[in-house]
């Protein structure tokens, strides 16, 4: 409502009015949830600095994945 994300950008005492609420606490509210998403950034950032630990993906584990999927298949193929 405020920026204009649900029609044309209104006042805070604007919206106050169609919610029955006075414009000081549209404003607390506002700071409220720009600071949770604030937050929200800061840890979703810091997950993604944080060491992956990832087993099974490279070059030597697609190659180890694949010579293994052609052995099963080729027993399969065999009836064994």
């Amino acid at each position: 409502m405020r920026a204009g994300m649900m029609g044309e950008p209104a006042s805070q005492k604007e919206i106050g009015e169609e919610l029955g609420i006075k414009g000081e606490r549209i404003r607390q509210l506002e700071n409220e949830g720009l600071s949770l998403v604030r937050k929200l950034r800061e840890v979703q950032r810091h997950r993604r600095l944080q060491p992956i630990p990832r087993r099974g993906v490279g070059y030597i584990w697609r190659r180890l994945r694949r010579l293994q999927g052609l052995t099963f298949a080729a027993a399969e193929r065999r009836g064994a």
